[in-house]
Parts: C-alpha cells; structure tokens; sequence
C-alpha cells in the first residue's frame, strides 16, 4: 500500500514508485529553469537587447540550460547519490547567483521590476530544491532504503 511519500505509477505489484520528493524537485526545477531561460531567451535578449554586454546569447549560456535541464531529469533516477550531486549543484548555482550574478551581471544590466523579481524566484526556487535535496538525504538511509520512523501513534500506546 502506498504511503503519502509514494506516487505509484502503475497499480500493478512490483512496479517501481516515484518517491513525492523527487516529482517536487522535478516540478520545481522544470519551473526554475524555464522561467531563467524564458527571461534570458527573450526578455533580456530581445526585449532589452543591448542594454549590457551580458544580454548577448553565447555558448556557455547554451551549455547552461543542457547542464540544468539534465540535472533537472536527473532527479528522476531513484538513486541515493542523485541527491548529493543536486545538492551540490544547486549550492554551486545558489553561490553563483549571490556571488556573481547579483553583483556583477544584475547591476550591469540596470535592473527594473522583471530583473528583481526574475533573480528573486530563481534564487529562492533554487533555494527550496536544495532543502528538498536535505531533507531526502536525512530521511534516507546510505543504502537507498527508506530509514523507518515510528509513527508518534505507537509511542502514546506504549505510555499507557
């Protein structure tokens, strides 16, 4: 029987189930991604092209979205180190973003409203991938098994 941390994805015995965790993830950085390359993509390459020499699409802005897509996909594969190497990642990104992006890249870009709110959301989804990421790693046992946690119900019992 499925738990609240399961999704099946078939009602047939023995088929492998997504865990909630990794769908959220998933989700959120389909979102984060899209919303970063619909602004860079089009907002900040078209729309406001030529304001700095940071709207101009380069090869490294393309390996960008390749490398964050397919650590977007990557999270689909139920194995345990999956989750080490997103939180790694999306740490990485996060340091980027405050470090560089924000005081470098932003400023230079005479940010209005779109570039606050933009750099805004994409931090803070970054932000919540990677404590989904902590969390699964606390849950989850080095083996990939789920360590198991005695429901507060049972302990009362015992009390009694």
């Amino acid at each position: 029987m499925p738990t609240t941390e399961t999704i099946p994805l078939a009602h047939q015995d023995g088929v492998q189930v997504l865990r909630r965790k990794h769908l959220q993830a998933f989700w959120i950085l389909i979102a984060t991604f899209t919303l970063s390359f619909v602004y860079e993509a089009i907002y900040r390459y078209i729309v406001k092209a030529g304001v700095s020499a940071f709207d101009a699409w380069s090869f490294s802005e393309i390996v960008f979205y390749l490398v964050g897509f397919g650590m977007t996909f990557l999270v689909l594969v139920k194995r345990f180190w999956v989750w080490w190497i997103e939180l790694l990642f999306l740490l990485g990104l996060i340091a980027i973003a405050i470090f560089y992006y924000d005081p470098v890249m932003l400023l230079a870009r005479h940010p209005g409203l779109i570039d606050w709110m933009e750099d805004t959301v994409y931090t803070g989804l970054l932000f919540v991938v990677a404590f989904i990421c902590l969390g699964n790693l606390r849950s989850r046992s080095p083996e990939g098994g789920v360590t198991e946690v005695e429901p507060m119900n049972s302990k009362l019992s015992r009390l009694k």
